[in-house]
């Protein structure tokens, strides 16, 4: 048997034997944070805890970005998203034509609150692919006291508006989408959603629960907490090809045995508004949270910033393809299990007992209880 050869790339020693690393641009899917800055206040963000000030992307950047895109073989789907809310930029219609023109991809989560006439027409015509809509209770009164500045009703109007609007022009994008932060506050809400779905035209839900970043919204979440979610939660939707059935997908309620990120396993990349690089959306900014009573103090990793370096080089960074690696083999411990518990002070600064740094040891997303489009 003829020896095979090894694409390009690189041994890393590990415990037990090495392991190969090969250089791929496969990179499919990239989280763009156009903007860091939001019209809504509401109470479960974690922007609360963040230290640093807030920023919109420039456009040169995202210029720079998309050339920097064309290489990739399999070109990205691009999201605009992040902690911030993407129409909210005073540049966004010349940004989402940048990207349709160079035909890629574009999904944007929102909270639909700025999607007026002049966006809407904009999105139907461009082809933006989906509109992920957040959104946090199916009551308005309900829904202004979690998202201080909304208004339950305004999305509704604008939703129908854009229904409309792609009837009028036999157009199937922008698809809608909803999320839904699960909490003790709105859990009630759950069998209400799929009307809501409905009304607004939605074709999909995703529910995710809360991440807080004080002790007082500790007592919001439903994870670990024997919550008994109803199910399941159908609607019929024009939005699912030949009148289907939509389904609410829900997230994990338990702490388990099996770790996986989403992020890592979809082969994305997170880009903040100044133009670091990060594996995903936690790791994108400093800030702090509460985790099975546990205080964590998170510290952004990045592996390059796209205003020095190109994205195809950041991505082959060998200790980013390590790191990518290393989260798809979930080298961690699992911190969650640990009998040391509180007291961990490598925990507490988001590091573990075998020597990484960053740590997805305890990550809720790999948990699939926290979620993200």
């Amino acid at each position: 048997m003829k020896n095979r050869k090894l694409p390009p790339g690189f041994w890393e020693k590990m415990e037990g034997g090495y392991f190969y690393h090969p250089f791929q641009l496969d990179l499919q899917r990239i989280y763009l944070e156009v903007s860091s800055r939001c019209n809504f206040n509401c109470i479960t963000c974690i922007r609360h805890s963040w230290k640093e000030s807030p920023g919109d992307m420039e456009v040169a950047l995202l210029e720079k970005i998309l050339e920097d895109l064309e290489c990739f073989p399999q070109r990205p789907v691009i999201y605009f998203g992040g902690f911030g809310e993407p129409l909210f930029h005073p540049q966004i219609g010349s940004m989402i034509g940048l990207v349709r023109e160079r035909g890629f991809r574009l999904r944007i989560t929102t909270n639909g609150q700025l999607l007026g006439e002049e966006l809407r027409q904009l999105m139907v015509e461009q082809g933006v692919e989906e509109l992920i809509v957040s959104c946090d209770s199916t009551e308005d009164s309900v829904f202004q006291a979690i998202r201080p500045g909304g208004s339950l009703e305004k999305i509704r109007s604008n939703l129908q508006e854009l229904f409309q609007l792609k009837k009028e022009r036999q157009r199937t994008y922008p698809r809608v989408s909803l999320e839904f932060v699960l909490m003790r506050r709105n859990a009630r809400e759950l069998e209400s959603l799929p009307e809501l779905a409905r009304q607004l035209h939605a074709g999909r839900i995703l529910i995710t629960h809360l991440l807080p970043y004080s002790r007082e919204l500790q007592e919001d979440i439903l994870y670990d907490r024997n919550f008994s979610a109803p199910g399941p939660l159908l609607w019929a939707s024009p939005e699912i090809d030949y009148a289907g059935m939509a389904a609410a997908s829900l997230p994990s309620f338990q702490w388990g045995a099996m770790r996986s990120c989403p992020f890592i396993e979809r082969r994305s990349a997170s880009i903040s508004y100044r133009g670091r690089v990060s594996p995903c959306y936690p790791l994108l900014h400093p800030y702090s949270y509460y985790i099975f009573g546990c205080h964590k103090e998170v510290s952004p990793s990045s592996y390059g910033s796209v205003r020095q370096e190109d994205l195809a080089s950041i991505w082959q960074n060998r200790e980013y393809i390590k790191f990518r690696n290393r989260v798809r083999l979930f080298r961690f411990p699992s911190c969650v299990d640990c009998d040391l518990g509180p007291t961990c002070d490598l925990r507490a600064i988001n590091e573990d007992c075998w020597g990484n740094s960053p740590s997805c040891a305890d990550c809720l997303w790999a948990q699939n209880i926290i979620r993200c489009p």
